[in-house]
């Protein structure tokens, strides 16, 4: 291994992955106190309601070709060229932050339409006046995501995180003032202050990084937004599924069981996606850097590939036990009761984000090399699997184990995406020895 790719592994990985898991747990810890103080002061159906018009704003995701999600892959790859860079992360931003306008200019007045059909008459006044504040809150993150993406390819992981976790801060700084004086839109004013936050951060480090950037996007370029869209659309294709997914999911258990029911799944969810998170936080840079290897040293790259993945799924086994050992404790400290419904929604998230947890150095394998069609397909059997496995679990079982529909969804979707991309290394596919399983 060359000492460049040594320093890359031994040095920014470390350094990065130590930045991302602080940032993840700031995130955890600012986010369920935030929930706590909109359960204690308006409920759970306030939660649930959020949660409603969260994942219907994200439907308008599913059309979205603008490549962001590909922004790391892509700068890793040009190396020293600043200037090519440059002109990648300006037309890429740019031509996001035109595109969600557009769509939710397009789409707003369906969205709040939509709205009014799935919520108490007494809520719809509210959730329309939340679907304008989430629909701002989606433009401005899509756009700080991508830049965040951009950082990474720079391999500067540890600013992004840095970035991030002064994000999550912010979002529970404002929580605690807006909450108690406005409720639930005290948790929208909070996301939209750490948008903000993520947006202009990672901006300020991409000028610094790239002599050529300035605070607005101006060197755009047709053919590098021609080159970038067909790996972006890929990239959505793997991620539409998930896209479909989260909405859905909300929908039909809102429609089954209602928003109470709702903000209990939708606490579980995150809890154990939240922790999922943590947990991979600490892989980010292997983005980047698998991106590079299997360029440059193939075998170098089957090993980090090999001895991230067994990491991962010991940590995840481990990890998500105990969280569903302590969901009793969880159930206590989030909703103030022992909660049956919480407790199961737990668990059987657990289970499946145990099996999320350890697809997830495959699926990073999957972006890196380009391969994405395990990807697409664990991603796509999640969405479609939701689609009959909840309404199945909850009609045929009862409207409170609609849950555990999701996480058979997420659980069988996840394992297709391990099975699939544990092949790319295999002897026969590369004419080399110490196939799967070797190290």
């Amino acid at each position: 291994m060359t000492n460049p790719v040594r320093r890359l592994l031994d040095g920014t990985l470390t350094r990065g992955a130590t930045f991302s898991l602080l940032q993840s747990a700031t995130g955890i810890i600012a986010y369920f106190l935030a929930m706590r103080l909109l359960i204690a002061t308006q409920g759970t159906i306030a939660v649930g309601l959020w949660s409603l018009t969260v994942g219907t704003v994200a439907i308008i995701r599913l059309v979205d070709v603008s490549g962001g999600a590909g922004l790391a892959r892509l700068v890793s790859r040009l190396q020293d060229d600043d200037d090519a860079k440059t002109y990648v992360v300006d037309t890429v931003t740019f031509f996001i932050f035109v595109f969600h306008l557009v769509l939710m200019l397009v789409a707003i007045l369906p969205l709040e339409w939509a709205i009014a059909g799935m919520v108490p008459a007494g809520q719809v006044a509210l959730a329309q006046e939340l679907i304008a504040w989430a629909a701002v809150i989606l433009i401005l993150t899509v756009v700080g995501g991508a830049q965040a993406n951009a950082i990474d390819g720079l391999h500067k992981v540890d600013v992004r995180s840095i970035i991030l976790l002064v994000g999550s801060l912010i979002f529970g700084g404002v929580s605690l003032f807006a909450i108690p004086r406005w409720g639930v839109r005290g948790i929208a004013m909070a996301q939209l202050a750490q948008t903000i936050a993520v947006l202009v951060g990672t901006r300020g480090v991409l000028v610094s990084q790239l002599p050529g950037l300035r605070a607005w996007p101006r060197r755009l370029s047709a053919a590098v937004l021609r080159d970038a869209l067909p790996y972006g659309a890929k990239m959505q294709a793997s991620s539409v599924p998930l896209l479909i997914y989260e909405p859905l999911a909300r929908v039909i258990i809102n429609y089954l069981a209602g928003l109470h029911a709702l903000a209990t799944y939708d606490l579980a969810y995150k809890l154990c996606v939240y922790t999922r998170n943590f947990i991979q936080a600490a892989a980010q840079p292997l983005i980047p850097a698998l991106s590079r290897l299997v360029v440059e040293d193939h075998d170098a790259a089957r090993r980090l590939f090999y001895r991230s993945f067994r990491i991962f799924l010991i940590a995840g086994i481990v990890i998500f036990a105990g969280v569903a050992v302590a969901s009793p404790l969880a159930s206590y400290l989030l909703l103030g009761q022992i909660s049956v419904d919480f407790i199961i929604a737990t668990v059987a998230m657990a289970v499946a984000s145990t099996v999320g947890t350890a697809a997830f150095v495959p699926s990073v394998l999957g972006q890196a090399t380009g391969h994405l069609k395990w990807n697409i397909a664990g991603q796509w059997s999640i969405a479609l699997l939701t689609v009959t496995l909840v309404p199945a679990v909850g009609l045929v079982i009862g409207t409170d184990w609609a849950i555990v529909g999701t996480a058979l969804a997420v659980g069988l979707g996840y394992s297709l995406i391990i099975i699939g991309n544990l092949g790319y290394f295999h002897p026969r596919r590369h004419g080399t020895e110490g196939g799967v399983g070797t190290s």
